[in-house]
């Protein structure tokens, strides 16, 4: 969930141009996503990444749109499985199936909640005979291709196209997330980024550091908006004189929720 007022940090963080880049990863259907924010300068993923569209410019236009090669085979199988879970599920009010080409996510948050433990395990059969792997969301359940991906392996695809293999030495990341989804690209960034976990409920997470709630999200953006050049990632071992970027956990202490 994003406020009106983080999306007009994220409009501050634009204003910054080559100094930083913003990359959405969501669960959501890339068209979805990208219909939601409207903005060509940010680079998005959709489907924990199965398909990426990557902001203009960026790359060449040819290679803008990205998807994994399992896709289409998936995508269908994918149809068939909506079905499936939807006559499993069906006469139990407020429990629906969200179709977003590879994966799909079986929600009950409007059920009641005596009813959720039933729609959870309902989906959760489907998925497994299926041939699919389940997943636990924000009151739902999802379905992904097994295939082996996620949004950690969406960052590092994102990340090596875009600044090659050696992105490490010359980039500074910050990866925020809210959903256990999120845990996968907290682990993959282990050692190589500040990553926070948004949400106040007692949980083990991989993150780094904690964000309150959206307005958290929000003041974080803004912050990195208004000095950019800590965080430029085009600096060089050259310009800096040093043989990669220094850390900016400390500058980002701050946003740590005690």
């Amino acid at each position: 969930m994003v406020s009106s007022r983080a999306l007009q940090a994220s409009s501050a963080l634009r204003i910054s141009g080559d100094m930083t880049m913003i990359h959405v990863i969501s669960g959501r259907d890339l068209d979805n996503v990208m219909g939601m924010l409207r903005e060509e300068s940010f680079t998005y993923a959709g489907n924990h990444g199965l398909k990426i569209c990557y902001a203009k410019g960026r790359v060449e236009e040819s290679a803008r749109n990205w998807c994994h090669e399992d896709v289409d085979h998936y995508t269908t199988r994918a149809t068939e499985l909506a079905g499936v879970i939807e006559n499993a599920i069906a006469g139990i009010a407020g429990a629906w199936v969200e179709r977003k080409g590879p994966t799909v996510t079986c929600h009950y948050r409007e059920t009641a909640p005596a009813e959720r433990v039933v729609v959870a395990s309902a989906a959760q059969q489907a998925i497994e005979e299926a041939g699919f792997q389940p997943r636990r969301a924000h009151m739902a359940v999802e379905a992904r291709p097994p295939i082996g991906w996620d949004k950690g392996r969406a960052v590092l695809q994102i990340l090596r196209t875009l600044y090659g293999p050696s992105w490490s030495e010359s980039m500074r990341v910050v990866y925020v997330g809210d959903d256990d989804t999120d845990e996968d690209a907290f682990r993959m960034l282990v050692g190589l980024g500040v990553t926070f976990r948004v949400g106040t409920l007692v949980r083990s997470t991989a993150a780094t550091r904690r964000l309150r709630d959206p307005e958290s999200v929000r003041r974080l953006l803004e912050y990195i908006a208004a000095q950019p050049n800590r965080f430029n990632p085009r600096q060089s071992p050259e310009t800096t004189g040093l043989a990669r970027p220094p850390s900016i956990a400390g500058q980002l202490k701050t946003f740590h929720l005690r």
